[in-house]
């Protein structure tokens, strides 16, 4: 071989391995989303040199553990990852990177870290429940951990405070609630109180266990019957007056009924200034900042009857309005679809705002919204349909942003985001 072709060819090697060469991170990965299921929605960016053969490589590693896996190999730019389900597990930290490989040419992203809450085998899932006409009526939430094969009710006793009686089951079903009969009443008991928890037994064979449920009778046997007939307002505003009026009646049309309340915000405990007449029940309260607030009211009985209204009000700084339809693509109205509001400054910073649901004919109204720029989507309640961004977009990236103005009075300044759902797997 002569020494020019062994130049030349050393030469042509050289320019094949710098093509291959990674090249700088032109990849941005956000994480938008992350379920209590283990359930993460990734989306990236396209690099500059992206083309029709653009192949992505989603890689996800458990930390502290330093072993990547390859989750997905997809020509699109998101991703919905469903990690490992971990019984009695703290918070779990996982990293996700993305390889893009157009040609000979590889570009990586940055790393996501992203926290997901582990499954407690302890209450992972709530437990309600009310006595109500001498029955004991019980309702508890889905477990997030899995498919349930069946639900087995747990039944003990507290008496006059002491140390409760031995466990026993009640029920077995399929359902979501379950309804028996209050035992009798035990004579010079003070107070009875009963002690319920559902265990849910997963297809996978593990047990979970709900939220444990007191539900407490004391002896007094002319106590009237006091319940709430009204209706609470769940929207307000900054620097704005809430508007309220708690009204509550009595089975005794000779009780006196008074009242008293408290408000507390997001997670916190510490109460807020929050005033309610003890007599007409008027609510005297001006939010001072933005966030959701838990309320709970109390109407006291002079018959020794008491009922107690929780709701929560969602305080906000603005006076937005967004509404809608939401109709397949025959024009037929979808009911029960779940309309997400996110605020964006640009494609890829997302933070959760608001939500609704539409009625029966399709449509859906959010009210006092902050004015700003919104991304918006429709998330389907069935498999028939997918779900969707505004306008018509599957991908987050890809999604129209909607300003919405600080609108004044009651019909002005209105944003109007309709949605046309395509279908899916019928």
């Amino acid at each position: 071989m002569s020494k020019r072709l062994t130049i030349f060819l050393l030469m042509l090697l050289g320019v094949v391995l710098l093509l291959a060469q990674t090249t700088k991170s032109q990849i941005k990965l956000t994480a938008i989303k992350v379920e209590m299921s283990g359930e993460v929605k990734l989306v990236w960016t396209k690099p500059l040199e992206a083309n029709n053969t653009t192949q992505y490589e989603l890689y996800r590693a458990k930390l502290p553990d330093t072993t990547a896996l390859l989750v997905t190999t997809t020509p699109d730019t998101s991703f919905v990852d469903k990690v490992p389900t971990e019984f009695s597990s703290p918070m779990r930290s996982y990293a996700y990177k993305i390889v893009a490989k157009t040609g000979l040419t590889i570009t990586q992203s940055n790393i996501v870290f992203v926290p997901v809450p582990g499954i407690p085998l302890v209450g992972s899932f709530k437990l309600e429940g009310k006595i109500d006409s001498g029955k004991v009526k019980l309702l508890w939430h889905k477990p997030t951990a899995g498919d349930v094969s069946y639900y087995l009710v747990y039944r003990s006793f507290v008496i006059n405070n002491m140390p409760p009686t031995m466990i026993e089951q009640i029920d077995s079903t399929t359902n979501l609630w379950s309804i028996t009969n209050m035992p009798p009443a035990i004579p010079s008991v003070m107070s009875l109180a009963f002690v319920y928890v559902v265990k849910a037994k997963l297809t996978t064979g593990e047990i979970i266990t709900s939220t444990t449920l007191q539900l407490t009778i004391h002896s007094k046997p002319n106590w009237d019957e006091v319940k709430f007939v009204s209706i609470p307002n769940l929207h307000g505003q900054i620097d704005v007056k809430y508007n309220y009026t708690a009204k509550a009646v009595s089975s005794d049309s000779t009780a006196v009924i008074r009242y008293s309340g408290w408000a507390s915000l997001g997670m916190l405990t510490v109460v807020v200034p929050f005033n309610i007449d003890s007599i007409t029940g008027v609510v005297d309260w001006t939010p001072k900042a933005k966030g959701y607030y838990n309320v709970v009211i109390y109407a006291k009985s002079n018959k020794g009857g008491i009922s107690k209204q929780y709701f929560t009000v969602v305080v906000s700084g603005g006076n937005g309005i967004i509404q809608g339809k939401v109709k397949d693509i025959a024009n037929a109205n979808i009911p029960n679809v779940v309309i997400e509001v996110y605020k964006t400054e640009n494609n890829l910073s997302l933070s959760y705002s608001y939500s609704a649901k539409t009625d029966q004919f399709g449509n859906y109204s959010i009210r006092n919204v902050d004015p700003g720029k919104y991304k918006i989507r429709a998330n389907s309640p069935s498999i028939k349909y997918e779900s969707v961004w505004y306008d018509t977009a599957r991908h987050v990236t890809n999604a129209k942003i909607v300003i919405i103005p600080d609108s004044e009075g009651p019909s002005g300044g209105i944003t109007n985001v309709p949605f046309v759902l395509r279908y899916g797997v019928l």
